[in-house]
């Protein structure tokens, strides 16, 4: 990092240690997985050694064409034709250095967009349970919804309400609770009993209970996009919260 000043150099390696402290926090409170202070040290000696000469190597690389870049635009040789392939050279540098799988001859960017559009178009679960259920339906709402945000050039507020949502204690509870136990619930749900005993009965009760306390968060933020699609000013996700879960049904049955 010798191209780098002193200082953000200092800045950097304070923000991988940093970065790393509150990463091993997370698995452990996510997990509920135990790590003593011995493996906690061999695992962030390890994170830094590995992971952090290849963000300080993509770092260097980044502030060397920013210098290169602010040089061509005081010298008035930065076109705005070449806009574009500058981004790309940004962008690349950034994520290909972390993300090994990007093929060579294609760009970071488009990499990204095009693994989100796959996703999105084969994002759907076909468990047993789930015949006979509206899932379908439910599934080709979200995307009318969608659709509704895209056409009325909402999707920027869109990330506004999902960015409060992720930032919630709303969804780290959930994250928290798919990592420890809803995984194991889906299960669960996937096997076949010849006769249904009392054990059986309890667990898809208890399994009943945490899963409707997770869906009346995904209620509200689906309430609170719906009311953005048919406002001009912007929504939240905890004003949607707050009105109640038997509310926000009601809302979004209303609204089609």
């Amino acid at each position: 990092m010798s191209d780098i000043p002193k200082e953000i150099r200092k800045q950097l390696k304070s923000f991988i240690s940093q970065t790393t402290d509150e990463a091993l926090d997370l698995v452990v409170n996510l997990t509920g997985k135990y790590i003593d202070d011995k493996q906690r040290i061999k695992l962030k000696r390890e994170f830094e050694r590995e992971e952090g000469a290849k963000i300080e190597e993509t770092i260097t690389e980044a502030y060397r064409l920013g210098l290169q870049f602010k040089e061509e635009y005081e010298q008035k040789k930065l076109e705005t034709g070449s806009l574009k392939e500058k981004f790309y050279l940004v962008t690349d540098t950034v994520f290909k250095s972390s993300m090994p799988e990007i093929p060579k001859n294609v760009h970071a960017m488009d990499y990204l967009f095009q693994v989100c559009e796959e996703l999105l178009r084969d994002f759907r679960f076909n468990w047993r349970y789930l015949k006979g259920t509206r899932y379908t339906a439910y599934q080709q709402g979200l995307e009318k919804l969608m659709g509704e945000l895209v056409k009325e050039h909402k999707l920027g507020k869109s990330w506004e309400i999902l960015n409060e949502f992720k930032n919630s204690e709303d969804f780290y509870l959930l994250l928290q609770a798919t990592l420890q136990r809803v995984i194991k619930h889906y299960e669960f749900l996937r096997r076949n009993f010849p006769r249904i005993a009392k054990k059986q009965v309890d667990k898809y009760l208890e399994v009943y209970e945490e899963l409707s306390g997770h869906n009346e968060k995904f209620i509200s933020l689906i309430a609170a996009l719906i009311r953005l699609s048919r406002m001009n000013a912007g929504y939240k996700y905890e004003a949607a919260r707050k009105k109640g879960t038997n509310r926000n049904i009601r809302f979004i049955e209303k609204s089609g």
